[in-house]
């Protein structure tokens, strides 16, 4: 650390002033986090309604298959 002068000058904690021990230098902070745009909350409800719509998808999937096994099921017990 420097003074106005220039004169090097020990910083309070007995370092140089770049970190809390002597002769260290300051851990490096991590960036902010980007700003989210429009574009990401389309892409986050582009990824929801495709999720539901799969989900919804194999329901109706599954009810037609339960549907076909029960009238086979009847027609093989007539």
């Amino acid at each position: 650390m420097r003074a106005h002068g220039g004169e090097p000058v020990e910083a309070p904690d007995g370092g140089d002033g770049r970190g809390s021990e002597p002769g260290r230098f300051a851990p490096r902070r991590s960036p902010a986090p980007p700003i989210a745009t429009s574009h990401d909350f389309d892409d986050d409800r582009r990824h929801i309604l495709l999720t539901l719509a799969r989900m919804l998808i194999a329901i109706e999937t599954r009810r037609i298959a339960t549907r076909d096994q029960r009238a086979t099921a009847e027609r093989n017990d007539v």
